[in-house]
């Protein structure tokens, strides 16, 4: 052997979404994952080279679910505790699959409560069912089941015996009544374009975004020129009641807000500002290559901004 192969790397057996753990930490982790699939009697084909699992049995049967984001948090967790950060992460799953299962196994009157509209982009190639709003949002039914939503689509729609148009009116309806009785409403004062306007964010509520469509009836307020309407994530918005005294710097400094929430929280949605006005939503454009002067041009002259 010459004396440069003794420096050589051996070959890892460390598959490369998991290249922070030894290889005696990733077979410790590899067990972890087995046993908690025993543990509850499922079935599972296990890829570890290539970071997933497909569940065989279960609620999950079907499901792949992957092992990159699990590796992450193990992270400076002792090798002892591995099966603890396992258990969590695939216990979540099941959790997930068990409220699906009784969400669709439940008559509507016992779930139209639960039913709302999350706000998502449409620039992600994804044709979501529901409400489209503006030219680049969709509003689409979900049901809230406390740790996290499941979509309703039209075929589930049809089960309850509802129409889909009706889902999503039920929807709206019961997002402004949770927005307005449950949220914490904030007006922002101060030195300050923003001066008078509305903020909500709850990193726990992710129908806030839907306050778009009916600001007027979260914050009470029928402005004389409609709101300026920032949704940066699902769980924040900001409303600025559009007066003869407001100013056109507000566009600025709601376009900063907008942009410091869509970027540094999750769910994001865009930094676009839209002009909610008339029944009418119209996207300003500001958070595109070029701005929609139609609509831009149309708030200026409504506004008397010179």
């Amino acid at each position: 052997m010459g004396i440069f192969d003794r420096f050589k790397k051996k070959p890892s057996n460390v598959p490369f979404y998991a290249t922070m753990l030894s290889e005696p930490q990733f077979e410790t982790f590899k067990l972890a994952c087995i046993g908690y699939f025993q543990q509850h009697s499922v079935e599972a084909d296990f890829n570890f080279e290539e970071g997933f699992i497909v569940a065989k049995s279960g609620f999950l049967e079907g499901n792949e679910l992957g092992l990159h984001n699990v590796v992450h948090h193990l992270a400076g967790v002792p090798v002892t505790q591995y099966g603890e950060v396992v258990d969590g992460w695939f216990g979540q799953f099941w959790d997930l699959a068990e409220q699906r299962q009784w969400l669709d196994n439940t008559p509507f009157e016992r779930v139209k409560e639960l039913i709302r509209i999350s706000i998502y982009p449409r620039n992600d190639g994804q044709e979501l069912e529901g409400l489209k709003i503006a030219d680049s949002l969709v509003g689409a039914p979900v049901a809230d089941l406390e740790k996290s939503t499941a979509s309703i689509s039209q075929a589930g729609a049809d089960i309850w015996g509802i129409s889909f148009p009706d889902l999503v009116e039920l929807g709206i309806e019961n997002s402004i009544a949770h927005i307005r009785d449950r949220t914490t409403i904030n007006q922002i004062q101060g030195e300050t374009a923003l001066h008078g306007a509305f903020m909500i964010h709850e990193p726990d509520c992710f129908c806030v975004a839907s306050g778009i469509l009916h600001p007027d009836a979260i914050f009470n307020v029928d402005p004389a020129h409609g709101y300026l309407v920032a949704i940066p994530n699902r769980t924040t918005l900001l409303a600025v009641p559009l007066t003869d005294t407001t100013k056109h710097e507000v566009l600025d400094e709601a376009l900063r807000f907008a942009t410091h929430y869509a970027t540094s929280q999750p769910a994001a949605i865009s930094a676009e500002l839209y002009w909610v006005f008339n029944s009418d939503i119209r996207t300003l454009g500001f958070d595109q290559p070029v701005p929609n002067r139609e609509a831009v041009n149309a708030l200026i002259a409504e506004m008397g901004w010179s």
